[in-house]
């Protein structure tokens, strides 16, 4: 877990590659659109240990479900 203890932004591990990037690799891949829940963990958690990269993504998983939820089709 990173030292970022929720000042400033929240860490992920997406780099320079844009979420909506992310969004059309996947369902090129799948076929399949990424929800937001799944985007958020994919780019706030390890991809081998899958821990949590920054104390700041655990409490908003968790505090704010609302703005992670995915979106009614």
């Amino acid at each position: 877990m990173s030292s970022n203890n929720g000042k400033g932004l929240s860490l992920h591990t997406g780099g320079s590659v844009a979420f909506s990037e992310y969004r059309r690799r996947h369902k090129e891949l799948t076929g399949k659109e990424l929800r937001n829940d799944e985007l958020f963990l994919m780019t706030h958690k390890t991809k081998n240990e899958k821990k949590w990269i920054c104390g700041k993504s655990e409490r908003m998983w968790y505090t704010h479900p609302q703005r992670v939820a995915p979106l009614v089709d």
